[in-house]
């Protein structure tokens, strides 16, 4: 949690959060954090990157939890992002 407050233009952190709270049970920050990711991913023209991610949100909003946890994030870093 820490993390993305300190950086919260990093999708890949929100995803992995994300997906902790999906599997404590908190779907509605689950959601919203997902949302926040796949918003980011636009902005950087990153969407195929986090499509998996979008596709189990969008089944999880239409037929709520399942059983199994939203896929892990595997983003390639963006070059030039860690040197301000």
């Amino acid at each position: 949690m820490k993390a993305v407050q300190l950086f919260p233009e990093d999708m890949e952190g929100r995803l992995r959060l994300a997906r902790a709270l999906y599997a404590q049970g908190k779907f509605d920050r689950y959601a919203a954090e997902t949302r926040n990711a796949l918003q980011i991913a636009r902005g950087w023209s990153r969407g195929p990157a986090v499509a998996g991610a979008a596709t189990f949100l969008e089944k999880f909003e239409r037929w709520g939890p399942g059983a199994a946890p939203p896929p892990a994030p595997d983003v390639e870093p963006l070059l030039g992002y860690g040197q301000d």
